[in-house]
């Protein structure tokens, strides 16, 4: 049989109840499929987790979590707004949101907004920040631009965005944006290094403003200096190019090195070497010498052409 509260009319419902109703002991609320529905008689699982709580009202619906029985006290709420806002979680005070699996806390909002995924779940006044090793891969497949994208939309348009590393606060490097530039700086007077995965030094820029192809010491005093360490003969010419390398000129003598593109080697150096023996040889006759007179198996031709070519000669 069907019981009525405070109607005469029957709904054919079990118990049906007309106007408000508490129930002061545990209970439990079910529908024929075992789910609980709050402004609906028709309560469903509609994700198929198992049982579900079924709230529905014309705009949303929500849950409220309170601590006592006064409206305006702390509480939270877990809600729903399909006019825009979504899923929403809130508290109405000055308490964190925190996230928790296997009974640990793994992250945390403060009510400034600010965001702390980690260990340590303290506001350091950053707006995000992860304690732990992180990695942000793009997964946009090939011919995708994926990228990670720090950008200033804010207020502080105009005046700069970028990332920073620290590891404390007196060692710490900048990537910034800024008007008219990108900038890479550091705090203190460490240089920046590129590697190979192999952790060998590509590229080294010192803070006196020098900088090392696979070199990071530099000449006593110099600033403002370009060094390239010894490497392999490039044996090929890329099209539209010269290539500049530092090789032996003898042992203990590196010296700067230039392939130009159809393959010819020019070597910048000092010689040290004295000649010797060397004499002019004059296929003519008489003690003039001429243009095509050999001087240690160069022609003067030959000599002066090359200076031309280095610049020396107009």
């Amino acid at each position: 049989a069907n019981t009525l509260f405070g109607t005469t009319t029957n709904a054919g419902y079990k118990v049906d109840v007309s106007g408000t109703a508490r129930v002061t002991q545990s209970a439990y609320f079910a529908t024929s499929s075992g789910n609980v529905g709050i402004g609906t008689t028709t309560a469903t699982d509609s994700s198929s987790f198992g049982k579900a709580l079924d709230l529905q009202g014309a705009n949303g619906a929500a849950i409220y979590i309170r601590y006592s029985t006064d409206p305006t006290n702390q509480f939270a709420t877990v809600g729903y707004d399909r006019t825009g806002i979504g899923l929403a979680l809130s508290v109405n005070n000055a308490l964190p949101i925190s996230f928790y699996t296997n009974n640990s806390q793994r992250m945390r909002i403060f009510p400034n907004g600010n965001v702390r995924i980690g260990s340590t779940f303290t506001d350091n006044g950053f707006l995000f920040q992860v304690g732990g090793q992180s990695m942000v891969v793009g997964e946009g497949g090939t011919g995708s631009n994926d990228a990670f994208l720090v950008t200033n939309a804010g207020s502080g348009v105009g005046a700069e965005s970028g990332l920073i590393t620290q590891l404390n606060s007196s060692n710490a490097a900048y990537i910034f944006s800024i008007p008219g530039k990108h900038t890479f700086q550091t705090v203190n007077t460490n240089p920046f290094e590129f590697l190979t995965s192999g952790s060998a030094t590509i590229l080294h820029i010192s803070n006196s403003r020098n900088v090392g192809i696979s070199q990071t010491t530099f000449g006593t005093g110099g600033t403002q200096v370009f060094a390239i360490a010894t490497g392999a003969t490039p044996s090929s010419s890329p099209a539209d190019c010269f290539q500049l390398y530092s090789q032996d000129i003898t042992a203990g003598n590196a010296a700067a090195h230039f392939r130009t593109e159809n393959g010819a080697i020019i070597k910048v150096y000092q010689e040290t070497t004295a000649v010797g023996s060397a004499t002019v040889s004059s296929p003519g006759a008489g003690s003039i010498i001429k243009t095509d007179d050999t001087f240690d198996g160069y022609t003067l031709q030959q000599v002066v052409k090359a200076l031309r070519n280095l610049g020396l000669l107009a």
